[in-house]
């Protein structure tokens, strides 16, 4: 992404199953390495409760309900010890169970300028037929999803609409989940594509024995969805 200027380029894993969201406090994330003392004297809490903690370690943002756990970044060179933090948390949970795991790049790019900032909303939404019956149509968004090479369940979303955060730039969400079971065979055309999506999401169970799962996508398919949001990234930013 070296021609492209990027204002901001965040992370989050998302893994959802049963937490104890009260457990969840930095002197806990400390005992079990997670982060090291430097972090652990920059913590901030904004509430640990049996239903919510929030907290923030300076490049670890941290958020748990009972339904899901969600560690985030907007420091790209802390990428790796993202997926260090939340492989370090499920180890030391082995009786937690988890169901799906998500892992998702948001990215904020500046647009060459504002003739190729509409360029990009024309390529991807094409405005010849919405002219037909709306007066100056602009994209508000755009959502597609996608198949993975690999055989485990799940999809990747990709989500571009303009940025509400900076000027003239684009806002591209990049999202690979994983429902934690293997696909025996990938689909072959966008009609099973559909009936894999609805028969996996019937078929999502949050069990303990998932957790060696979700460390090895994390360990295995890691920079492979990393990459793959960067070569969205970069083709979006290469309309011409």
């Amino acid at each position: 992404m070296a021609d492209t200027e990027v204002a901001l380029d965040a992370l989050t894993v998302v893994i959802r199953g049963h937490f104890n969201a009260a457990i969840f406090s930095p002197a806990w994330l400390l005992q079990e390495n997670v982060i090291g003392p430097a972090d652990f004297a920059r913590a901030e809490v904004e509430i640990i409760t049996r239903d919510f903690a929030s907290l923030e370690t300076g490049w670890l943002m941290c958020q748990v309900t009972p339904e899901a756990m969600q560690l985030s970044t907007t420091e790209p060179d802390d990428f790796e010890r993202l997926r260090d933090a939340a492989v370090s948390i499920l180890t030391a949970l082995p009786h937690t169970p988890v169901a799906v795991l998500g892992v998702n790049r948001e990215m904020h790019f500046k647009a060459r300028d504002q003739d190729h900032y509409q360029l990009i909303g024309d390529r991807l939404a094409p405005k010849e037929f919405w002219e037909q019956t709306m007066n100056l149509p602009v994209m508000r968004e755009i959502v597609m999803w996608g198949q993975r090479d690999s055989n485990f369940g799940g999809r990747t979303q990709v989500k571009v609409e303009p940025s509400f955060r900076f000027d003239e730039h684009v806002f591209v969400s990049h999202s690979d989940q994983f429902n934690l079971h293997l696909i025996e065979e990938r689909p072959s055309n966008r009609r099973e594509a559909w009936t894999l999506e609805a028969d996996q999401n019937q078929r999502v169970e949050a069990l303990a024995t998932n957790i060696p799962i979700v460390n090895d996508i994390l360990a295995n398919e890691w920079h492979s969805s990393l990459s793959h949001a960067n070569t969205v990234l970069q083709a979006i930013a290469n309309i011409s």
